[in-house]
């Protein structure tokens, strides 16, 4: 499980993942483009660590390696091995003024195949407040940079002009430069991470880690620990109740939240809410409180990308200060891994942690979200919610026979009825190389929903309801930050730029200084919105109704007084979590106008339940 630790080695990588396409087409070799980004965050959160403390290269890189380590023996292990050697071949390029980029690509050899490519046109990163403030809401406090980057370079950039000293890339690493390569690769397989991601070699098609703690199974994104195979859990991560509500019986797969049917007495809680016995008169609680309750009892179920799953990368992680000071940025790295670097638990769709304080990120907002409110109208359908949303989703790896759609628990014979939001928002218009070519077409979009549709009506109880969300149009993120401050001191527009040129962008399209590039993009998911539009109308399904929106960000951003905040700062792709908030508003709101049948009646007895059960049991007791 330590082995989890090494997300940070990676975590800009990481976060360019999160939205990469597995099928089709073939995902290109993009193994070169991934290592020289590593290499570029690496190195120039080091050479900032030895400006801002005046150590030398080897002792900052140690001092990355402990805080990295201090909980983890084998990330410490793995990472002091560079600090030692890699890192003694950075001082010269550092004390000439060498951007991190450069000395990637000269010193290094990681980046010889991008010769065009800087992530640092201006060098050193400019001060917080010698820039338009970047107001990243409550979800990151930048620290003002030390001027020591303004010292250190006014002494070498004439130094460097005149005589530039790194030095030139070559063709292939060889000597010393080549067995670093090779332990870089080694220590990599090692700790169970897969340079190129395919869908044979990794639990997780869209991403190149395979978690070696993951239990291995034909359907995708289940709990790793069910030992009654119902698809619930009594963990927390590892697709457990972060994901889905908690199993309040392990033993017993009859017995999970949302269960309707069941052959036990009043004495059992046999659908998880927390609402069993009977009252003085012998009248069992579930029947007075619940079942009395016409169109009560409806569940929530997200499926879709990783907007769904509410990923996120902490942004303290990438500011040195945090390293500096000794605040362990890296304290809950092991558990946001288990997590897939996803926050479910806080999401728009299925977020519920009554602790969000101190276990979601940090927002001006409290916990929003439609299980919540789900939940406020009526207690009974405490617990009963899923999230299937999946990091890289798109709709050919969510379709049936073989996609994620396979995880949701089949409820049709024993269950309530749900409301499913379906919603692939993004990854079928995001494609890291410079093309249109590769994305999904806008009849292949409405044919693989379709196929989707299809599967959920032999699944889903009667009565229940989806609501089809259409992609949405993310020129807003590149208008909104294009010029602002990313948390490595570098201005959005160039931080984009060079995650293209790379060829690793989560979304070339959308995360793009060309104007035309994204507004064709825009066109496209228009396209793809007006063919599901359509769907939605023409066609009809046994088991549930349907309806249609789009998140419409225009729309959220309306909400709040400032839109910088509502997109997360490390990737500059993802809602933040007051974003969530306001999503689960503007979502809430579609279903009382347009389907008000797919909400739970509100419960008259709602008092006489907090009376009685209190929490209901809460989320973690069984």
């Amino acid at each position: 499980m330590k082995n989890a630790g090494i997300f940070l080695a990676l975590l800009v990588v990481v976060s360019t993942l999160a939205t990469v396409r597995a099928e089709p087409p073939p995902i290109p070799d993009r193994t070169k483009g991934y290592k020289c980004l590593a290499c570029t965050v690496l190195v120039g959160m080091v050479e900032q660590i030895t400006m801002d403390t005046k150590m030398s290269i080897p002792d900052a890189g140690s001092k990355l390696c402990y805080e990295l380590g201090q909980h983890y023996t084998l990330v410490k292990w793995a990472c002091e091995l560079y600090s030692k050697k890699y890192f003694a071949m950075i001082e010269e390029d550092f004390k000439n003024g060498v951007t991190p980029d450069e000395t990637c690509r000269g010193k290094l050899g990681y980046c010889i195949d991008y010769p065009t490519c800087s992530a640092f046109k201006k060098w050193p990163p400019a001060s917080f407040d010698s820039q338009p403030q970047h107001q990243l809401s409550s979800s990151f406090s930048h620290r003002h940079m030390p001027s020591a980057y303004l010292e250190h370079f006014a002494k070498t950039r004439g130094l460097r002009s005149a005589n530039p000293k790194f030095s030139s890339p070559s063709a292939s690493p060889s000597g010393l430069l080549a067995e670093h390569h090779a332990a870089f690769d080694a220590v990599l397989k090692l700790l169970g991470i897969n340079a190129q991601p395919t869908p044979s070699a990794s639990f997780y098609p869209e991403s190149p880690f395979t978690p070696l703690y993951r239990v291995e199974s034909s359907i995708p994104h289940l709990p790793s620990w069910d030992l009654d195979g119902d698809r619930y859990s009594t963990s927390a991560s590892l697709r457990g109740y972060h994901w889905r509500g908690k199993d309040c019986n392990d033993w017993n797969n009859a017995i999970y939240p949302g269960r309707k049917d069941t052959s036990y007495d009043s004495s059992t809680d046999h659908n998880c809410n927390g609402i069993k016995g009977d009252d003085a008169d012998g009248q069992s609680f579930e029947h007075k409180f619940c079942e009395t309750v016409p169109n009560g009892y409806r569940g929530i179920i997200s499926l879709g990308d990783s907007v769904t799953a509410h990923f996120r990368i902490p942004p303290s992680w990438l500011n040195v200060t945090y390293i500096e000071n000794d605040d362990n940025p890296y304290d809950n790295m092991v558990s946001l891994a288990e997590d897939e670097m996803d926050w479910p638990h806080c999401s728009w769709s299925t977020g519920f942690d009554p602790n969000y304080r101190d276990n979601c990120p940090p927002s001006d907002l409290p916990l929003n979200s439609l299980y919540l409110k789900f939940r406020q109208r009526n207690p009974c359908n405490h617990r009963d919610y899923q999230n299937v949303g999946v990091n890289g989703a798109d709709t050919w790896t969510t379709k049936p026979p073989n996609g994620n759609i396979m995880g949701i628990h089949s409820r049709i014979d024993h269950d309530y009825p749900v409301t499913l939001f379906y919603g692939l928002l993004g990854n079928d218009l995001c494609w890291p190389q410079h093309s249109f070519d590769p994305l999904t077409k806008p009849t292949e979009f409405a044919q693989n929903i379709l196929e989707g549709l299809q599967y959920l009506d032999t699944i889903l109880p009667p009565s229940s309801h989806v609501v089809m969300l259409g992609p949405v149009d993310g020129r807003i993120l590149y208008e909104t930050l294009h010029d602002q401050l990313h948390p490595t001191g570098i201005l959005y527009s160039d931080f984009y730029d060079y995650l293209n040129c790379l060829e690793v962008s989560s979304c070339w399209g959308w995360m793009n200084s060309n104007s035309t590039v994204r507004d064709i993009t825009a066109g496209i998911a228009n396209d793809m919105s007006a063919n599901l539009k359509q769907m939605q109308q023409t066609h009809k399904f046994k088991n549930f109704q349907t309806s249609y929106t789009r998140i419409d960000y225009q729309q959220v951003s309306a909400l709040w007084h400032n839109a910088k905040d509502l997109i997360e700062p490390s990737d500059g792709f993802h809602p933040t979590q007051t974003a969530n908030a306001l999503i689960a508003d503007v979502l809430f709101k579609h279903l009382e106008e347009e389907a008000p049948n797919a909400l739970p009646a509100v419960n008259p007895h709602t008092d006489d339940i907090l009376r009685v059960f209190g929490n209901q049991g809460g989320y973690e007791n069984n």
